[in-house]
């Protein structure tokens, strides 16, 4: 009786699994809209006011945001994850049930009026909440809910980037730590669901489906001497996430000593993202950049969502033909990026780092495959340098978020290139032991 009662239970667990992964597919298509929304109505203030207007945008997302957190939810500030990892190992996976709905609109707040951070960390704290709104509702046990917790993350990361298994093993690793036994399989199904349910109801409303999250031709290894330069690349990344990291929590720190009304500090980090926006609208125009903005609404490069620069980098035909300019629209943006990040998330706005992190590993590792062409290219073909872009992306995060196994698997799914496991391991790992010596 013992047993069959255990397995009820395991069968009920999987279910509600399954139900929180169905809740997040929708939420992420939900709110992936929101954010387009958003953005639609704020670039009008550019549009009309000039170029100017773009440091107005931020400025006032900035204070509709600022409302919501001082006011509402201090949760819904910041990227979502620490609140996440909080919530799951200190207050036995508890969280507020109104806040997966202020985070979302915070977030899309923030990222729609130009803000620099991404939609996974919000993503995933709502589904978290989700998951922990269920399990209150039906008084799970402390086990239950957390593991409840940990099916809403994964599978929000799943349906925003496509990627269920890199969803599972991101909420495994980062959230729980490691495997956690037999609650490991609701976390997998859950992301499975997600991910369908986001796939069947994008479907249903474009008529096609977003089978990857980037835009990139099939990249592969054809000489194992570049296997020298991918660990050259990891141990450089390993490096420039520490900085990214340390200049993340400086900046933070100096945003945090402003004396003015927390109602204004966000609109404050707001009106320094605008400027740095307008350096590179202007780095554009020297650069002669155009970004892959596909049917969303244009932004200055290092200003909101961060997937057309990555497309547009990860396409380039021949490193050789951009020539030096193209070099320095790779490195300068990437250290752009991370100011305006810093800025945004810094001064109390509300979004995820991994896609400004992707960003920053895209245009730095970019640069680093530039440089291995142009010394070497019998090695490293000036037609291909680029996989130096989507393999930087991974080391990049791997150092600074401490995730090496999701961020080779996540890659892997985001680009539907699974030729890349040995450049992606060695990189991703050498940054992880550099980052991880640096800062224990």
């Amino acid at each position: 009786m013992v047993e069959v009662n255990d397995i009820r239970k395991q069968i009920f667990l999987y279910s509600l699994g399954a139900l929180v992964g169905a809740i997040s597919g929708l939420v992420a298509v939900s709110f992936r809209f929101l954010i387009n929304g958003i953005s639609l109505l704020f670039v009008i203030i550019p549009q009309v006011l000039g170029i100017g207007g773009w440091i107005i945008v931020p400025a006032i997302g900035g204070l509709f945001v600022a409302v919501i957190i001082v006011r509402y939810a201090p949760e819904a500030k910041g990227h979502g994850v620490p609140e996440v990892m909080e919530a799951y190992t200190i207050h036995g996976g508890k969280m507020r049930l109104r806040v997966p709905f202020l985070k979302s609109l915070a977030s899309a707040i923030t990222i729609g009026s130009g803000g620099s951070c991404g939609r996974e960390g919000p993503i995933a704290q709502i589904g978290a909440g989700i998951g922990s709104g269920i399990g209150d509702k039906l008084k799970l046990s402390k086990n239950e809910t957390k593991t409840l917790v940990l099916c809403g993350l994964s599978s929000g990361i799943a349906a925003t980037f496509n990627a269920p298994l890199g969803g599972a093993l991101f909420g495994i690793e980062v959230i729980a730590g490691g495997i956690i036994g037999f609650s490991i399989l609701p976390v997998i199904l859950s992301s499975v669901v997600a991910t369908a349910v986001a796939d069947v109801t994008l479907r249903t409303i474009l008529g096609h489906s977003i089978s990857l999250s980037f835009d990139a031709p099939a990249f592969f290894m054809s000489n194992p001497a570049e296997l020298i330069f991918f660990l050259i690349l990891g141990i450089a990344l390993g490096l420039v996430s520490v900085v990214w990291m340390r200049g993340f929590y400086y900046i933070e720190g100096l945003f945090e000593k402003i004396r003015v009304s927390r109602y204004f500090l966000p609109a404050i980090g707001g009106i320094c993202t605008g400027i740095l926006g307008l350096i590179a609208i202007y780095m554009e125009q020297a650069f002669a950049y155009s970004g892959s903005f596909g049917d969303q609404p244009y932004f200055p490069a290092v200003m909101g969502v961060e997937y057309a620069f990555i497309d547009t980098v990860l396409s380039t035909p021949n490193v050789m033909t951009g020539g030096v300019a193209l070099l320095g629209t790779l490195f300068l943006f990437g250290v752009l990026k991370i100011l305006t990040t810093s800025a945004t998330l810094g001064s109390g706005g509300s979004g995820g780092v991994f896609a400004p992190t992707l960003f920053i590993g895209a245009g730095l590792g970019g640069a680093f495959g530039w440089i291995f062409a142009y010394i070497a290219p019998s090695v490293i073909s000036p037609t291909t340098a680029m996989v130096f872009a989507l393999v930087g992306m991974a080391a990049l995060f791997g150092g600074s978020g401490r995730a090496p196994i999701t961020c080779i698997v996540i890659i892997m799914e985001m680009t539907g290139d699974y030729l890349l496991i040995l450049p992606l391991m060695i990189a991703v790992s050498s940054s992880f032991l550099v980052s991880s010596l640096i800062e224990p």
